[in-house]
């Protein structure tokens, strides 16, 4: 009987689907745990470097995606980009990993981790590379949108694909803590976003001299940015463009020499799987990729999860990347918005590792936390727009702690919707379950930032939108009916707890050992 390893490495056979059943590892000389089923398992120090490694590109995937948000008014200037042409980018990156999100999860099952990475991976440095070749207009505004399609092709495995590492290299006592780590480091991405972009291109026509020419420039506003670039450009002597333009092209060469870096470590070192399975459900069958969704499009409970995780995540994200223009009517500047969103995302990071290892402890209660967490999302979003709406008066550091604890709040919410979405579908593939869930949310995205196109429609609606959002979520998961059926699998004979039936367990096991059949028999065949 083949051993573990020598199972993942042998390309004659036919590439397993996630989570197939292996055969026992025959390795003498390392230490194996064996439950009361008789599988062997065991976890190995290498998960927190494969960790690592996802949660930076994680994080390089998403600060790509924000490049030029946080140096708009450098890149209106240098490009004579309009409005528009800021945000295209982010919109087509968005829309390119939504229409391939499904393909990633197919394509996950059929040719493993360390191939799907390297693929995704290869796209981005591609889309990194394509933005150095140069500045010159239109040639920069063509090739900073192929870029972002690039790198959005290249999101949904490192975006999505939390639970799939967490469930390939992890106990189930490890594996909300390691989702909610590569969720976290993907909401940093966008925080170091706003550190990078503006120390590298450092937009400061004051500290430049020579650099306003024109008297209709009497000082540096960082309140408003020009809505005609022509206009912006006259204002400014051609040495100060220059020297934008140049900071601009730097921060490309740092972000691909960045991205170069982490290919090059990927090449050198990311396995599919451990040499053994770090869990029981680790080494049975998950259904394929058609199957799956097929029972999550028929599945209640699976819906009853989806609707609430893409409304707080959709809404969210669209939320914050209109924050400065949320806070702009009451006199915050456009610096003040800056640092609330970076506090908003870096309180965010900390809440959403902190809230996954606390959750790793009440496995069983992830439910009841997310109830909890919804709830205060929507008492201080409410507090927050009452201060927005002028209905008290205004308090910068009121209006600092609503938003930062709404923020961390409900992004606190997002590994335990995945892990949540992970246990009540298994046996279903957790590569299918995070690409619906993913994609969901970046449809609801999509669809916030195209409201922007209606004309006048101003800015009271975002938070209002917002508080409709976590309200109507906190409903549904109230209504949701917990199910373990995983956990049910490695931890077995923990008691029934809230919402879990017992019953599932027998059922699910059978469900698997006719997954884990089928699989055999196709290898058989092959």
């Amino acid at each position: 009987m083949a051993d573990y390893k020598t199972k993942l490495v042998d390309e004659k056979s036919e590439p397993p689907s996630f989570g197939s059943i292996q055969e026992k590892p025959k390795d003498a000389d390392t230490e194996n745990r064996t439950d009361s089923t008789g599988s062997e398992t065991d976890k190995t120090a290498v998960r927190w470097y494969i960790l690592t490694l996802f949660c930076l590109w994680a994080l390089t995937n998403l600060a790509f995606w924000n490049t030029w948000g946080p140096v708009a008014q450098s890149s209106m200037l240098v490009f004579g980009w309009k409005q528009l042409d800021v945000v295209m980018p982010v919109i087509l990156g968005t829309l390119a990993s939504v229409l391939t999100q499904i393909f990633y999860s197919w394509l996950l099952d059929f040719c493993g981790l360390r191939r799907v990475s390297l693929i995704s991976a290869s796209l981005m440095l591609v889309g990194a590379g394509v933005r150095c070749i140069t500045s010159s207009v239109p040639a920069a505004t063509w090739l900073a949108n192929i870029a972002a399609i690039l790198n959005g092709l290249g999101a949904p495995i490192f975006i999505g694909g939390a639970p799939v590492i967490s469930a390939i290299w992890f106990p189930a006592s490890e594996r909300i803590t390691a989702t909610s780590s590569g969720i976290a480091f993907a909401y940093g991405g966008i925080a170091f976003a706003f550190l990078l972009g503006p120390f590298v291109v450092n937009y400061n026509p004051e500290t430049f001299p020579g650099a306003i020419i024109s008297e209709n420039t009497t000082s540096f506003n960082t309140t408003t940015v020009p809505t005609e670039p022509s206009a912006l450009s006259a204002n400014f002597s051609q040495a100060f463009i220059d020297n934008q333009r140049h900071n601009i092209m730097n921060l490309m060469y740092i972000e691909f020499g960045w991205i170069g870096f982490l290919f090059l470590v990927t090449m050198v070192y990311f396995p599919d799987k451990p040499p053994k399975p770090p869990s029981i459900s680790a080494t049975q069958g998950r259904t394929n990729c058609y199957e799956g969704l097929k029972t999550l499009l028929s599945d209640f409970h699976f819906w009853m999860v989806l609707v609430p995780f893409a409304l707080t995540q959709g809404f969210f994200f669209g939320w914050g990347s209109a924050l400065e223009l949320n806070l702009h009517p009451i006199g915050v500047t456009q610096y003040e918005a800056g640092w609330v969103g970076f506090a908003s995302s870096i309180a965010g990071i900390a809440g959403t590792l902190t809230i996954g290892r606390i959750a790793d402890a009440f496995s069983h209660h992830l439910k009841i936390i997310v109830i909890v967490f919804l709830a205060v999302a929507v008492i201080f979003c409410a507090w927050m727009t009452v201060i927005i709406d002028s209905l008290v008066a205004m308090n910068f550091a009121a209006l600092l702690i609503a938003t930062v604890v709404s923020a961390t709040a409900t992004q606190a919410t997002c590994p335990l919707f995945y892990e949540m979405a992970c246990e009540s579908s298994y046996p279903v593939s957790e590569s299918v379950i995070g690409g619906v869930l993913t994609m969901a949310g970046n449809v609801i995205n999509v669809l916030f930032l195209l409201v922007f196109l209606i004309p006048n429609i101003g800015t009271k609606w975002l938070n209002y939108g917002l508080i409709g959002a976590l309200v109507g979520s906190t409903v549904f998961i109230c209504f949701y009916q917990q199910k373990f059926r995983r956990l049910a699998i490695d931890q077995p004979g923990e008691g029934e707890v809230d919402g879990y039936d017992a019953l599932d367990e027998g059922k699910d096991t059978t469900e698997n050992e006719g997954v884990n059949e089928e699989n055999e028999a196709k290898k058989t065949g092959s």
